[in-house]
This record gives structure tokens, sequence and C-alpha cells, in this order.
């Protein structure tokens, strides 16, 4: 008889990285605060520098950080001659809007979903699984997305509200639709979204100030100062 083949020693097996965790971070604010710019900061600068950060565990990565801007996801998918939203897009663009929530949704979880994908190729072996922090700027405008984006993917972990003087930011909106081919900067579609901003928007800084999520920041100040608050902000929540 047999006997039977003993168990391959740990240090000879093979190791499973852990899949990526991920965490979510809104980025809201009037049209014209900079939350894109800051968003691009923040991803070009890894939030590792601190000290504290030699106390993660060995072997442990660093969390990946991925800016997605609904914006930019909404003009990416309008110049796709075969996609099925464009119309729907160009439609909602032109009246300040980003669309039906399903739309709006179901982009973001395809990018986002496409990122964790290539966070799984290039894990390295023998790491655990580092997190993936996707700030997503300029989404939910609305509160009938919140219930979707929740349940279908998941409820963030930080919510960031950008503020600034309305006076500074029409100054800077027609000073960026001089050079700008976007056809959400003309100066009807600028007045429009200020608008969009503050009777829909609001809400749902409204909302998740109530669930102790928001943080607001006065966004009024240097490009410099406010990526320093947001980094503070954001490196205390993830732990850093």
């Amino acid at each position: 008889m047999l006997s039977p083949i003993p168990p391959i020693p740990s240090a000879f097996q093979t190791p499973v990285p852990s899949p990526p965790k991920i965490k979510i971070i809104f980025v809201l604010g009037p049209p014209g605060i900079g939350k894109g710019t800051q968003c691009a900061l923040l991803t070009q600068t890894p939030l590792t520098h601190s000290p504290l950060t030699q106390t993660l565990p060995p072997k442990t990565l660093p969390p990946t950080i991925h800016h997605l801007s609904i914006g930019e996801i909404l003009r990416t998918e309008l110049s796709n001659p075969h996609s099925k939203w464009a119309s729907i897009i160009r439609t909602n663009m032109a009246s300040g809007r980003t669309g039906p929530p399903e739309m709006t949704v179901s982009m973001l979880k395809s990018v986002m979903e496409e990122k964790m994908k290539m966070k799984n190729v290039s894990q390295g072996e023998g790491n655990e699984g580092g997190e993936i922090v996707f700030l997503i700027d300029g989404f939910p405008r609305s509160t009938d997305r919140i219930p979707l984006f929740e349940s279908s993917i998941s409820p963030p972990t930080l919510v960031l509200s950008l503020s600034s003087p309305l006076h500074i930011l029409q100054e800077r909106l027609l000073s960026r639709a001089e050079t700008s081919s976007r056809i959400d900067d003309g100066n009807e579609i600028i007045q429009r979204r200020f608008e969009q901003h503050v009777y829909a928007t609001l809400p749902v800084l409204a909302h998740y100030r109530e669930r102790g999520l928001l943080v607001e920041i006065d966004g009024s100040g240097s490009v410099e100062a406010v990526q320093e608050e947001i980094r503070r902000v954001v490196g205390r929540v993830l732990g850093l």
C-alpha cells in the first residue's frame, strides 16, 4: 500500500496574492474649484512619505491611488463612435448634467473593474494585496446616484467637499473657456452648472455630513495649500 503523500512544506508553496481591497473617496465641489487638478496631484506623489508608513506589516504594498473623473469618462465615451451612450451624453452635457444614474454608475464600475484587473496582474508574488484607492471627482452630483452606486460597487470611505467664493470660480471658468474645447465650458452652460451644483449637489453633501463621512476644505487658496490639506485628510483616513 502506498504511503500518503506528505503535504508540501509552506516554504515551497506558491504564494497566492490576496485580492486588493478598495476604498472610495468622492471629491465634490462647484465647477472651477480644481477637483481634477487636486486629484491628479494626489496620484502623482504617493502618500508613503510619512514616517508612520514604516509601521506597515512586512510585504504589504502601499495603497495604489487612481483618479477617476466622471467628466473625463463621459467625454471619452462621447468620442467613441460605437458608444451606445453618445447621444444621451451629448444632450445632458449641453444642459450641464451628467446623465441617468444607470449610465454613469455603469461606466464608473467598468473603469474601476479594469483598474482592479491591472492591479491583480501586476501584483508581485509574496505581497499581501495592497489597497486600491479610487478618487472619484464630480460624482455623485445628485442623491439619486447614491443608492445605485453603493449597492453595486461600495459606499465611500470619505467624501471631500471643496468650496470657494462664487466670483473666483466664475473667473477661473471663463478664463478656461477661452482656450477650452469642452462643450460644458460655455458661459450659459457654466451658469447652469453652478445652478446644478446648488440645487442637486448640496443635498448630497448634507447626506454624507449626516453619515459622518464629509470633510469640507477651503479650495480658494493656492494649489499647493489646498493639496497639503487634502493630503493630510486622506493620509489620516488611510492610516498613513
